[in-house]
């Protein structure tokens, strides 16, 4: 099927999958997750009735347009993947309701056919390669939770943006800054006093900025940690 790929162990996950459609079992999930793909492997994309998929840690630089066709998907993983982009069939997954793009570190920008994502309730992206906060996810009617990670070298701009962008997210319950190091914070942290719950897991956090971010969260709100 592919060249330069291991295929034994592809091979054996996509079998199983195709078992548990046939047994009409519920949920099927496929992980291909450090398999050493260069491409996802067309196959996949026959498998329409797969709820989850997991391509985390493989050298794929693209996502091809047929990432549409799996319209049941629920959750998708791709995690530290070499893309600079997404496709704009991406939208096309309304039923997605779990979305990770964490260590996609050449991954500067969201399509804007990221709004078509109607179900998605949470959201994995990373911090330090995206260059902004992407105004296209004000546009996600049911986003619930959305985790940035990876926070070196951030630059007070930035940190501003994505602070700001939050508050722009009237149904957003539950956020987080993780993984890295965090420097000044912006003035106004207000936007972020309505959320349930925000996350702070640094590993390095100057206790003047937790001690802020306390000051600006109702009581019990800062979860300090991963």
């Amino acid at each position: 099927m592919l060249a330069d790929t291991k295929l034994g162990p592809v091979e054996k996950a996509l079998a199983a999958v195709r078992e548990k459609v046939a047994r009409r079992e519920k949920a099927p999930r496929l992980s291909l997750a450090q398999k050493k793909l260069k491409v996802i492997p067309d196959e996949v994309f026959s498998l329409t009735a797969l709820e989850g998929l997991t391509l985390d840690f493989n050298p794929i630089d693209v996502v091809p347009p047929r990432i549409g066709e799996l319209k049941a998907l629920r959750s998708l993983s791709l995690e530290d993947l070499p893309v600079t982009s997404l496709p704009e069939e991406l939208g096309q997954l309304t039923a997605l309701r779990k979305l990770s793009l964490r260590y996609c570190k050449h991954l500067t920008r969201l399509p804007e056919s990221f709004a078509g994502l109607e179900s998605l309730e949470e959201l994995y992206l990373d911090a330090k390669g995206l260059e902004t906060f992407p105004e296209v996810l004000t546009r996600l009617p049911k986003l619930k939770k959305l985790w940035w990670w990876r926070f070196f070298g951030t630059p007070p701009e930035k940190l501003r943006a994505l602070v700001d962008g939050l508050g722009r997210m009237p149904r957003l319950t539950h956020a987080g800054f993780l993984q890295g190091e965090l420097g000044q914070l912006p003035e106004d942290l207000s936007p972020l006093a309505r959320l349930k719950q925000f996350k702070l897991g640094m590993d390095k956090a100057p206790e003047s900025e937790v001690r802020r971010l306390e000051a600006a969260l109702p009581p019990g709100r800062l979860h300090v940690g991963y």
